[in-house]
């Protein structure tokens, strides 16, 4: 199945429980909740 220029597929390979990618989820997880989203007021609480 297509959509414009891109191709969707059903066998892309799970990368949820990749190392690597398990740690730059953490690392963008830990960035967020010390900095927030941009735009966002910091609740110092």
């Amino acid at each position: 199945m297509a959509y414009g220029k891109g191709i969707v597929s059903n066998t892309v390979k799970d990368y949820s429980n990749d190392s690597f990618v398990v740690k730059k989820a953490e690392e963008a997880k830990a960035f967020l909740q010390k900095n927030g989203f941009p735009g966002q007021v910091k609740n110092n609480s």
